[in-house]
């Protein structure tokens, strides 16, 4: 839960964002973790319950572009929320090829 940590830490989340997404396709089990509120800290809550890990997945789901298309659905029912902004990004990325990271 690395990534999930370091997205907590306002010093870290850009790096660790850039870094996940750089993963490619070892980056997708962790993010669909963060997305189903599988991944919880040592305290038992979901790391998406935190706020920033799940904005973080979003904008790594999104740098990640067509490679994380198997995330679309967890992107999707996020449009509505507080991180709408960038699930619509997420989700405008997802049938790109990701190159941009």
């Amino acid at each position: 839960m690395f990534y999930c940590r370091a997205f907590l830490t306002p010093a870290s989340r850009g790096w660790a964002t850039h870094e996940l997404a750089s993963r490619r396709e070892a980056a997708i089990p962790l993010l669909r973790a963060i997305f189903a509120g599988d991944a919880r800290n040592e305290h038992g809550v979901p790391y998406r319950n935190l706020g920033m890990p799940l904005g973080c997945a979003l904008v790594t789901a999104g740098l990640l572009g067509s490679v994380a298309q198997s995330l679309e659905d967890f992107v999707r029912s996020e449009l509505e929320g507080v991180w709408a902004v960038y699930a619509k990004d997420a989700l405008a990325r997802l049938g790109q090829d990701g190159s941009e990271t």
